[in-house]
Parts: structure tokens; C-alpha cells; sequence
């Protein structure tokens, strides 16, 4: 997935993980069903509706996927993604602004801190980060928490939860979606804030107050834009402790 890091004329850094339709910025890379969905079968008279078939996560619309390593326990399966480059919009972005190309899953925090200026992280980080609406709830909401745990994992480091936490349970279930880093700090800079964008579902109290733990001030946000049929909502993460 692409990354975007801007320095402010303060000096700071926003590293922003695109996946949605934030202002000026055009989503790069997503999930979305294929054409020839089952809603797209039901205007055709005469033909079987068909089961809606999902591109693998990483591939972007109208890219062909590509052979990765195989799933451990099916053999003959492989993980098919393909990652497509974005030009940087020179109407609103300046010589500042900078496009990395790579797998959001796969990144490492040693290389993510590389970017920021003298390596020692971001001031604020933004994830957009989301999977377009399937009409699977289950498997939306699933794949939303599994980005929002990425980005999160990537902010403030190894995930650690304590034993007696009433929210142990929603933060383990997303657990590997943190990837074998061993790295153990994030890339988020102390004081700083991290926006995140969710799919509303029943285990976003569990990220609240995780999150709650970690940074100062937390709120969600439904910003008076979004459609009414969406189902989007933002966390917003300050002053990280």
C-alpha cells in the first residue's frame, strides 16, 4: 500500500496510509468486487446470479494478481496481490510530499521510521485505510479492524494487553494482523496523534479503550459528510503518552 508523508512548514511530518476518499487525495489501492457481482446478475435477464468474487487484498482495481507464498496449510493456494504505484497530485502537493509503494502488512517500523525526518517518526499519522462494502458485514468489519490494528501496531509499537483487561478478548482476535516486527516501538512520535478510519462494529469499544490507555484525549468522529448509508467512523488518538 502507498504511503504519504508531508512535512509542514514546522518541521513535522504527517505519514498518511490512503484507503478511502479523503479530501484531494484519490484512493489508491483497495478491495472491490469484481463487475460481475451478484447485483450486476440480477438486472440480466436469463442468466444464474453469480456469487460475488473478491480480489485478493493488495489488488488494485483492474490489475492482475500475482503468484505469493503459499497459504500454510492449503497447498496449491497461493496469496495473489499486486501492488500499483500513484502519482503524487502536483496540484495540491509540493516538492514535500513523497509516494512509497509497498504492502501496509509487510512494512516494517525500522523502515517506515527511515522516512521521517532524521528517522525519529512522525508527528501525526492518518489511516484511511478501508475495504469497500462487500454486503458480507461479518467479513467488512473484520478486515476494517484488521487495518485499524495495523495502523495502530505501527503508531505505538508491540501490542500489549493486560491480563485483566475487559477488552483482552477484541485486541487478541486482531492480534496477527501486527506482523512479525521486531521492532517493539512505533513510529509515532511522544505527544503526537493518530487518526483512524473504522467500519462502525461491536468490537470498536475494545480499540477505544486500548487506546484510552495510550494516549491522552480519544474520540470518534462521524464527520457530517458521510453519506447516511455509511458506515464509517473515525477514531481520533492525542497526545500519545
Amino acid at each position: 500500500r502507498n504511503r504519504r508523508e508531508h512535512e509542514r512548514r514546522d518541521g513535522h511530518r504527517r505519514l498518511l496510509l490512503p484507503g478511502g476518499a479523503a479530501p484531494r487525495l484519490r484512493r489508491p489501492l483497495r478491495l472491490q468486487a469484481d463487475p460481475d457481482t451478484e447485483a450486476a446478475q440480477a438486472h440480466r435477464p436469463g442468466r444464474r446470479r453469480a456469487r460475488p468474487r473478491m480480489r485478493p487484498r493488495g489488488v488494485a482495481p483492474g490489475g492482475l494478481p500475482e503468484p505469493g507464498p503459499a497459504r500454510e496449510g492449503r497447498p496449491g493456494r497461493r496469496r495473489r496481490c499486486q501492488e500499483q504505484k500513484v502519482k503524487v497530485p502536483s496540484a495540491h502537493c509540493d516538492s514535500r510530499v513523497r509516494t512509497v509503494c509497498t504492502d501496509v502488512m509487510a512494512l516494517m517500523k525500522l523502515q517506515a521510521r527511515a522516512m521521517s525526518p532524521q528517522e525519529r517518526g512522525f508527528s501525526v499519522i492518518l489511516s484511511d485505510m478501508c475495504p469497500v462494502v462487500s454486503g458480507i458485514t461479518t467479513r467488512d468489519e473484520a478486515i476494517s479492524c484488521e487495518l485499524g490494528m495495523r495502523a495502530l501496531s505501527l503508531a505505538v509499537g508491540k501490542i500489549k494487553v493486560k491480563e485483566s483487561a475487559d477488552y483482552r478478548e477484541t485486541m487478541e482476535r486482531f492480534q496477527t494482523s501486527t506482523g512479525p516486527d521486531p521492532d517493539e516501538d512505533g513510529v509515532l512520535r511522544r505527544g503526537g496523534s493518530l487518526v483512524i478510519k473504522f467500519l462502525e462494529n461491536e468490537d470498536i469499544p475494545g480499540f477505544n479503550k486500548f487506546c484510552k490507555e495510550k494516549f491522552k484525549k480519544v474520540s470518534l468522529l462521524r464527520p457530517k459528510a458521510t453519506r447516511s448509508s455509511s458506515r464509517e467512523i473515525y477514531m481520533i488518538c492525542e497526545g500519545l503518552r
